[in-house]
């Protein structure tokens, strides 16, 4: 994943397009990238939401145009994730 320029809450700002991958597994990546670890040491993402929703949320419409609004804020491995409309998800993960 390629850093960003811009700050969201202080945290560690990654983008959210990573090629064919969902968002959920983007925030996965996001989140270990965030903290330093394996993928796999992080706890279940469908502990903190559903995944299918996530993805479902921030998919492509029907039309197969690419949803551009919208964001969902919640707390994942003890960091904060914020995922965007514009394909951005946002990781503070101060502790």
């Amino acid at each position: 994943m390629d850093e960003l320029d811009a700050t969201h809450t202080g945290g560690t700002v990654r983008n959210l397009d990573v090629g064919d991958s969902p968002p959920s597994e983007a925030v996965v990546l996001a989140v270990a990238d965030a903290r330093g670890c394996d993928p796999l040491d992080l706890p279940p993402l469908n502990g903190a939401l559903d995944p299918d929703a996530l993805d479902s949320l921030f998919g492509d419409r029907v039309s197969g145009r690419a949803r551009t609004g919208g964001r969902v804020t919640f707390e994942y491995a003890d960091c904060t994730v914020t995922v965007t409309g514009t394909r951005d998800v946002f990781v503070d993960a101060t502790d």
